[in-house]
């Protein structure tokens, strides 16, 4: 196995791990939130602060792991003259890294305000507050399927750069 080979198997396990972390904070945190109509806007924002402190652990990791792996990638296949490869690994890598602006011009402004919520610690009874909540949090996770899409691309164009 060669350094390059090396590099690629980790680009791709780290964009695949990337893409169910992403996933699942839609399909499994996001609908766990808004499952159930009654449950209070404190305990609500208590739970996405958790969900998104987790996430912000796990996520970046990955996306910057196979960023990077793909750049080495590109790197070594352009040494080696193989420019449609390292064009490949290119575009591989700024697929993974393209989530970042993505997130900062979509998704922090709905983080934001959830987690500016969070830190209010709000009170019983504020009927419009609790439906923004879980608006924004609906939001949030309709954004995350989107960002699903940037890992999971560049893990199909890295399997097919060789």
């Amino acid at each position: 196995m060669t350094v390059s080979d090396a590099l690629r198997f980790i680009s791709i396990l780290a964009c695949t791990i990337h893409t169910g972390s992403q996933f699942s904070l839609s399909f499994v945190s996001g609908a766990a939130l808004l499952a159930s109509p009654t449950t209070d806007e404190a305990t609500l924002l208590s739970q996405f602060r958790v969900i998104f402190r987790r996430g912000f652990l796990l996520c970046p990791m990955f996306a910057f792991l196979a960023t990077f792996t793909n750049l080495g990638n590109a790197f070594i296949t352009w040494r080696s003259d193989e420019s449609s490869t390292a064009l490949r690994f290119l575009l591989a890598a700024l697929c993974s890294i393209s989530l970042v602006p993505f997130t900062l011009l979509f998704v922090v402004h709905s983080e934001g305000l959830l987690l500016e919520k969070a830190a209010e610690k709000p009170g019983k009874g504020n009927a419009s507050s609790a439906a923004r909540t879980r608006e924004l949090i609906g939001e949030w996770a309709q954004l995350n399927y989107v960002r699903t899409l940037f890992p999971l691309i560049g893990a199909l164009i890295a399997y097919s750069a060789r």
